[in-house]
């Protein structure tokens, strides 16, 4: 295949994937704005009781919640991804600060989660690490990530009558992720630290080479130490999602339970997963809207308000300092949509 047909491929691809994205925000926002499209209420009316709604909100737990996320929760993800990186390179405190902000902006204006890519494009080029590398690492990141919040799922579970359906899904989750993170474990040490690629142009020689930088990734969990400061901190990085998520509660003036915090994060974390428009558009809307509509009776106007609410606060305020960080890194933003296939060779 030649180049432009490669290109057109590719092209083709990542178009496909870009409108399935689209349709899950789509179908979102259709469960978001039911009441408008099925006629049970008019544009006009809809909006001015979301405007109304803004009375609701109180500033003291507002700043609590952005002081938690920004000086409590992202410090502390940037702790885990140095420790996760460490394996395969140094990274500095404020450095990885920065790549978890830039990846935050990258998500708010790149379709499917490419922020995902984007930081470890931001890496790759920033800190001279291993583009397959810091992907396996993050990889390991999201594995923990997924674990820790199917374990939330399960609390969220005990303290709430959520529909049979979820439950079912909750467990199956939680199973599921449980076995995935333990088997990320043993490949984590069955891998032979002194295993170097090969040279050579045959397709099993070429996705070896990519396997070992990968597997690399998951070197932090090559010994009980390891594995235990990276659990550990995954605990406390959840912790503070779930702070601030009962203070975002407070500050619209809903029930800042433990019980509303756990639904809400757990929907929200789930919902945030599924590839979507820039922005989390829609999937991200429809979780809360089914946290707050299904799981505790809420009213629809109330809970599309606070979907809004806590949308822009959480895309306005990553996006100025993505931004920000992306400037100091001396990056730009076109430069981390992917990575060519001859960098992703190197091991430097």
């Amino acid at each position: 295949m030649s180049e432009v047909e490669k290109g057109r491929a590719n092209g083709f691809r990542r178009s496909v994937f870009a409108l399935l994205g689209i349709a899950l925000s789509a179908c979102g926002l259709a469960y978001v704005f039911r009441d408008i499209i099925f006629g049970n209420v008019t544009i006009g009316e809809h909006f001015k009781e979301l405007i109304a709604s803004t009375d609701r909100i109180e500033i003291l737990p507002l700043l609590g919640s952005i002081a938690v996320y920004w000086l409590c929760l992202i410090v502390l993800r940037s702790l885990l991804v140095r420790h996760l990186l460490k394996p395969v390179g140094d990274l500095r405190r404020a450095q990885a600060y920065r790549y978890i902000c830039i990846g935050f902006l990258a998500n708010n204006v790149l379709p499917l989660r490419a922020g995902e890519v984007a930081r470890s494009a931001a890496i790759h080029r920033g800190a001279n690490l291993s583009f397959p590398s810091v992907v396996g690492s993050l990889a390991l990141e999201r594995m923990l990530d997924m674990t820790l919040l199917a374990t939330i799922a399960l609390a969220a579970i005990q303290v709430t009558p959520l529909p049979g359906s979820v439950r079912t899904v909750s467990i199956f989750l939680s199973v599921l992720l449980g076995i995935g993170f333990v088997v990320l474990i043993i490949l984590a040490r069955r891998r032979r630290g002194d295993e170097q690629p090969k040279t050579g142009r045959g397709l099993l020689t070429r996705l070896r080479n990519i396997w070992i930088r990968f597997s690399a990734g998951f070197g932090a969990l090559k010994d009980t130490r390891g594995t235990l400061i990276a659990v550990g901190l995954s605990i406390c990085i959840w912790g503070a999602a779930l702070a601030t998520m009962m203070l975002r509660l407070e500050a619209f003036g809903l029930p800042s339970s433990l019980a509303w915090g756990l639904v809400l994060l757990t929907c929200i974390g789930f919902g945030v997963a599924v590839p979507s428009a820039p922005g989390y558009v829609g999937v991200y809307h429809a979780a809360i809207m089914f946290a707050l509509v299904e799981g505790f009776d809420v009213e629809p106007v109330i809970a599309v308000a606070f979907s809004w609410f806590s949308w822009l606060l959480d895309v306005g305020v990553s996006s100025v300092i993505g931004a920000v960080s992306l400037s100091i890194e001396g990056l730009k933003l076109g430069e981390l949509k992917g990575v060519r296939p001859a960098e992703t060779g190197s091991m430097e």
